[in-house]
Formats: structure tokens, C-alpha cells, sequence
């Protein structure tokens, strides 16, 4: 429940939104400010550090941005927008009235930010009215349409309570350059739909809660330094006329990842395949020289003798970052065949950072380096000879129940590493990991694992550091 009361916290102040929790401004003080609307923080970081689950972050207008407590970019914050939009929308002749968006009726002045047009030149933030929608007071010239600009959602079932930014690549002209939205990043550090937060782990239905607790910001900002985006949603995407750096999207992850290292190839650029919140299913997605981002509620799954989402089967890879906050899985974890989220054999370095995977698997016996960052790993890992491998900030659901394998000469760091170890059966025959849900929380299915349990330590893998 909202601590301040209106109209006496609020007097002197320019907030219009009252029921916030902790306050973000840029004439806040980090130091010497509380949050209040009378003393706002400066930066979005130090309210994450102090609010709890479910407490309401407001920003002001023409906010200063940091996460983690990383540089604070001046960035800017346009005004909140009671809505977005879920899919393209008419906004022009014939089209707008005080529409139903992602489920809040609409009345009239209400800013909404439409971001999912067919033709990215109409995406903004528009005043919805009963006739034809005109752009906001914020976002009608093009000095106002700045790349990394941050627009608060405050309501909807899909986009409420989301920070959205600006992506767009250069500078805009209004009217024919291509306008791009991502979301950055949800109020409360991410989607709840994982689950409750918090409570003791006993048994698997609790891993299903926990796996909600871990939910990591990427580290960093998804298109920034890159000269090519291939965006991909499975739901509207259409490989055939799909394009970089533009609203023409790719159905398939594996037609983005091969358009983006032939772009490489023929122009050596920098590009990065950007996965929007949808479910996939699709194996061996990576390529060299090539970066991904997955955004949270993303889920890659697999199923088939061998097969796997991150593996090195395309090509040997020695130059790949993995951002962001997908779900890497192989539906059939029921025998011992390399059905792991990641394999990998080939390649030399890579680093990954994720929301859930079932396993992760580097074999062969050659030199490589490995981090991964922010995962919560089912079952085990097998790590083969001279591999040098970190794991930062990832939590082990399962404690190593299931002994992992490290290969002589191979040097393994747990850093900030959790490992959890719930009560079994000693009866039990397989192991039942989280249901894996898509982003509107259907269930896609249950994964069991044939392999026998082993009741061990916590940490059974020899040859760790932990700090």
C-alpha cells in the first residue's frame, strides 16, 4: 500500500501519479534524498535497492537513468503512458476512437505509447481521443525522439508497470525513419509470471516459485554499439520479407542468426539478433560473430535425438555474447543422448547469460573459456578437460542432486552462486523439473529426467573457487 498521502506529501511537488512507493527524479539526491515525493532519489538504481516485490517505482519527466548502480546516462524519461499496444493499431484515418489496449478502456487524453506498428514510422506516443490520434505534446518534433529515451507503462496485463526505450538507430525524421521500442526492463526487476517470490524450497512445486526470484537486468543495453538489428517475433515476423533495422521482423531465430553472419561476412559489421517475448521452437540458433538478446518470457525449446538451443553445430564459434533473459530448453531430458539447453563442443569462448536452462554440457578435451551469468540451472553441468569456466550469479535448482563432471585441468569459479538442495523420495525414479509456461502462462510442457537420483552434497564438483 502506498505510504504517502495526497494531497499533504504531495504539496510543491509536480507528481501526478500518487500511489507510488519511491520516487525518481532528476532533481532527486541518491545521498541525501528518501524516496518521498518531497526528498526523490536520483536514479531508478537506488529505488530498486530498497523496494520490495510488488511496490511501485514512479519516474518524473526528463529523468537521468542507471541500473545497478552503473553510470548514470542522460538518457531521459518521457512522461508515463497509461498503455501500450500489444500489435499494430490504426491510429490515422478510419482508425483510433477510446479503444480497448492490452486490457484498460481508454478515455479521452489518455497517453498511450503505440510501439508494434506494421510500418515503424507510426510507432509513438499518441493522445488517444474518439476520433483520429494525434502525437503527443513529447514526441511531435524530432528533437523529442531520442535514442535510449525511457516511456513508463503504468497499466495493461502485458506492458503495466514496464520501462520501454527508445532503440531507434540514428537520428529520426519524422514522418520516414523507421521508429523503434524495446521494453528495458519491468518496475519490479522483471515479469512475475514465473511465480511467487520468496519461501523455503522443500520439493518441486517450490522450485516452480523460485525459479521467479532470480530474475537478473541484463548488463547491457540490447542494440547500443551495434550496426545491425535483426529483430524476430514468432508471431508476426515473416522471414521471406524480413529486414535489419526495421519493424519487417523475422519468424525464425535461425534465419535472423543466418542473415546477420552473412551480413558479417560481406560487410564485417557488428550485428546482434534481437528475440522478442515469444515462444520458439528451434535448435542450434547461434552463430559466430554474431551477438543475441532474448527478451524475459522468451522460451527456446528443443526435442529430438542430440538436439540443443545453444550448441556449436552450425560452426565453430569464438566470438558470441548471449544477453537477456531467455529460457533454453530440450523437452526431452528422458536419456543419457546430450539433450542439454546448452552444448557446446567446438567452441573456445562465449559468454551467456539467461533466465532458466535444464543443463549446460562443454565437451571435448581442448582449451576454452567459458562465463556463464544470471542462470538458473535444472539439472547439472559436465565440463570437460582444460576448460576454464565461471558461473556468476547462477543458482543451481537442484543442488548438484544430480553430480555434475569436471574434467582434469579445468578450473571451475562459483561466484554468488546459490545451491539449492530440496527433499526427495529416496523411491523417487526420475526428477521433474519446473513446468515450462509461454509468455501468456499456457503451459508448453513438463520435462522429466530418466536419470537416476543421487542424493549428494550441495557441491559435489571438485576443483572450484568460490568467492
Amino acid at each position: 500500500m502506498p505510504q504517502y498521502t495526497y494531497p499533504e506529501d504531495f504539496e510543491g511537488t509536480f507528481w501526478t501519479v500518487v500511489d507510488g512507493d519511491y520516487y525518481v527524479s532528476t532533481v532527486g539526491n541518491d545521498i541525501s534524498g528518501d524516496g518521498s515525493p518531497q526528498k526523490p532519489f536520483l536514479t531508478v538504481a537506488k529505488a530498486f535497492e530498497l523496494a520490495l516485490d510488488g511496490e511501485k517505482i514512479i519516474i518524473g519527466p526528463d529523468e537521468y537513468v542507471s541500473y545497478k548502480g552503473e553510470d548514470v546516462t542522460p538518457s531521459g524519461a518521457h512522461l508515463p503512458c497509461r498503455a501500450a499496444t500489444t500489435g499494430s493499431f490504426v491510429v490515422g484515418s478510419g482508425g483510433g476512437g477510446l479503444a480497448l489496449i492490452d486490457d484498460i478502456q481508454l478515455q479521452a487524453g489518455d497517453r498511450v505509447l503505440v510501439w508494434r506498428q506494421d510500418d515503424p514510422i507510426e510507432n509513438g506516443i499518441y493522445v488517444a481521443s474518439s476520433g483520429v490520434w494525434e502525437r503527443a505534446g513529447d514526441f511531435s518534433t524530432a528533437s523529442e525522439i531520442v535514442s535510449g529515451k525511457i516511456v513508463p507503462v503504468l497499466e495493461g496485463t502485458d506492458n503495466g508497470q514496464q520501462l520501454f526505450q527508445n532503440v531507434s538507430l540514428g537520428a529520426v525524421d519524422l514522418g520516414t525513419s523507421s521508429i523503434q521500442f524495446q521494453k528495458y526492463a519491468s518496475q519490479e526487476g522483471g515479469s512475475a509470471d514465473w511465480g511467487s517470490i520468496g519461501g523455503s524450497i522443500q520439493n518441486q512445486t517450490d522450485l516452480v516459485d523460485y525459479v521467479g526470484s532470480s530474475i537478473q537486468e541484463s548488463t547491457v543495453s540490447p542494440v547500443e554499439g551495434y550496426d545491425n538489428v535483426f529483430y524476430v517475433d514468432a508471431a508476426t515476423g515473416n522471414d521471406a520479407t524480413a529486414s535489419p533495422n526495421s519493424n519487417a521482423r523475422y519468424q525464425t531465430i535461425n534465419a535472423a542468426s543466418d542473415a546477420a553472419r552473412l551480413e558479417f561476412d560481406t560487410n564485417g559489421s557488428r550485428n546482434i539478433v534481437y528475440v522478442q517475448r515469444e515462444t520458439y521452437n528451434e535448435n542450434s540458433v547461434v552463430r559466430n560473430h554474431v551477438d543475441m538478446f532474448f527478451e524475459d518470457d522468451t522460451v527456446v525449446w528443443t526435442e529430438g535425438s542430440g538436439n540443443s538451443v545453444i550448441n556449436d553445430i552450425a560452426e565453430v564459434m569464438d566470438d558470441v555474447r548471449i544477453y537477456g533473459l531467455g529460457t533454453f530448453v530440450s523437452k526431452d531430458q528422458a536419456s543419457f543422448d546430450d539433450r542439454d539447453g546448452v552444448n557446446l563442443r567446438r567452441s573456445s569462448k562465449m559468454y551467456i547469460e539467461a533466465k532458466l536452462v535444464d543443463s549446460i554440457q562443454v565437451w571435448e578435451n581442448v582449451p576454452a573459456e567459458f562465463e556463464f551469468n544470471g542462470i538458473n540451472i535444472i539439472f547439472n553441468f559436465s565440463i570437460h578437460a582444460e576448460k576454464k569456466v565461471k558461473f556468476t550469479n547462477c543458482k543451481f535448482l537442484n543442488g548438484q542432486r544430480m553430480p555434475s563432471y569436471r574434467g582434469n585441468t579445468t578450473l571451475i569459479e562459483f561466484s554468488l552462486c546459490d545451491f539449492i538442495l530440496p527433499e526427495f523420495s529416496v523411491n523417487e525414479i526420475g526428477n521433474t523439473t519446473p513446468d515450462i509456461y509461454d509468455k501468456d502462462g499456457n503451459l508448453l510442457f513438463r520435462i522429466v529426467s530418466g536419470r537416476p537420483p543421487q542424493q549428494k552434497g550441495p557441491m559435489v564438483t571438485a576443483g572450484k573457487t568460490n568467492d
